[in-house]
């Protein structure tokens, strides 16, 4: 790290010494100065000087990780070598799921299926390395002596891009389809990882409770993914009357399926007994810093307004994305969200304010008011259906585009500052 009283510069991505400007196209030029200029709005000098102060702070209160996980996670953690960079980790962990997600995609791409069943199983399989994954990270950045800032926020971005990423397999490979479904299932994900990072932001610690997404949560995907494999998808959309007998169609109707007891308990879960908890803690860490609570919660404004957004799009009349392209619209508000989320993250380990509202929202706002124009006002269609979808791609490419320009321009000031790198170790403890 820096440890010298003078900032320390770090030069634009596109920025190499030993490049000549001269003759360069203007436009180029202009693009590339543009591009530059945003990586210290991005993450200011002063944001990287608050990384000497950064410590990281998590409990897990799961009974599950403490006595079961933990020495499964202490096991695996050895077959590392202790040359591989706990990022790198992190990274392939996210691979597996980026892998069963073109799985989806080929051989899913309405969600519902059926479909081969090792398909279910390398789902199954995927969420379980995935979460594996996650937890050695850590641990063997404590081995290697590599715990940084960096080392938290690389993983929690790829978490956050996997709400989208892991809904997307789950849907498939629980045959919800093109639906609300899926949707519901979607947002269900995003909002408690969403509250579970403000409530970091705000408290200063990651705080996992005896029962939590990322350790019970993941079991309980994973297992109902190889049950599909087992099974078969069909099992899902059975009436609850076939597995319980005719009696429970007194409490429930005749077309309640195992499907909707299975999203019932998830959202039960979630705002029940996770989102919450969120709420208090975050009340009793303002109550303690004489913070306004107030203010915390209007922080989550931007937020609210991206799933208003969200909704409105798919609950149109006139959109076609809830039935025709419904992996691609996931994706690309799953890139959104992970821009939100990993910028809180990002405010969190810099100890900057609560980051406001991020452009990248507006594309989802302006597609949500175009499809939903005609139905209010009673006039022509705006966007049919294949303006729709053209409509979409652009925004995904947008979305790309400023999402991976943002996040490694952000990796690659927090590498030159402390002297690290991202996927590789750089500085080697001797044991």
């Amino acid at each position: 790290m820096n440890t010298n009283n003078e900032k320390k510069e770090i030069p634009g991505l596109y920025d190499y010494p030993t490049t000549t400007n001269k003759n360069r196209n203007p436009i180029i030029q202009k693009v590339i100065d543009f591009f530059n200029s945003l990586e210290k709005v991005y993450c200011p000098d002063e944001a990287l000087e608050n990384l000497k102060n950064y410590k990281y702070n998590a409990v897990d209160k799961s009974y599950v990780s403490k006595y079961i996980l933990k020495p499964y996670w202490e096991f695996c953690t050895k077959l590392f070598p202790l040359s591989m960079a706990p990022n790198l980790i992190t990274l392939t962990g996210f691979g597996f799921m980026v892998i069963n997600l073109i799985f989806a995609i080929i051989f899913v791409p309405d969600l519902e299926g059926p479909t081969y069943r090792w398909f279910y199983i390398s789902c199954s399989l995927g969420l379980w390395l995935y979460s594996t994954f996650d937890n050695v990270d850590g641990k063997q950045a404590r081995r290697t002596k590599q715990s940084s800032p960096l080392g938290e926020l690389f993983d929690h971005g790829c978490d956050s891009l996997n709400c989208a990423v892991g809904s997307i397999v789950e849907a498939a490979a629980l045959g919800l389809g093109q639906s609300y479904y899926t949707y519901v299932f979607t947002m269900i994900t995003i909002f408690t990882f969403f509250y579970s990072t403000w409530e970091n932001y705000y408290t200063g610690r990651l705080y996992l409770g005896y029962v939590n997404g990322p350790t019970e949560g993941l079991i309980l995907g994973t297992i109902i993914m190889l049950l599909s494999g087992i099974f078969g998808v069909e099992i899902w959309w059975k009436p609850l009357s076939y597995y319980l007998g005719s009696w429970v169609e007194s409490i429930v109707t005749e077309k309640c399926k195992l499907i909707d007891i299975v999203l019932v308990f998830m959202i039960l879960f979630s705002f029940v007994s996770q989102i919450p908890i969120t709420f208090f803690s975050v009340w009793k860490a303002c109550k303690k810093n004489g913070k306004s609570f107030i203010s915390a919660l209007s922080s989550t404004i931007p937020f609210l307004i991206y799933v208003a957004s969200t909704y409105l799009w798919v609950s149109s009349p006139d959109s076609t994305v809830l039935t025709d392209h419904q992996i691609l619209f996931i994706i690309t508000i799953g890139i959104v969200f992970g821009r939100i989320a990993t910028d809180i993250i990002l405010a969190h380990v810099s100890g900057r304010p609560f980051p406001k509202f991020t452009s990248l929202i507006f594309p989802i706002m302006l597609g949500a008011l175009l499809v939903n124009i005609p139905s209010v006002f009673n006039c022509k269609v705006i966007l049919n259906p294949t303006g729709e979808l053209i409509y979409l791609w652009i925004i995904f490419g947008i979305c790309c585009v400023f999402y991976f320009h943002w996040a490694i321009s952000i990796i690659r000031r927090f590498c030159n500052f402390l002297d690290i790198n991202c996927l590789t170790i750089k500085h080697r403890v001797v044991f």
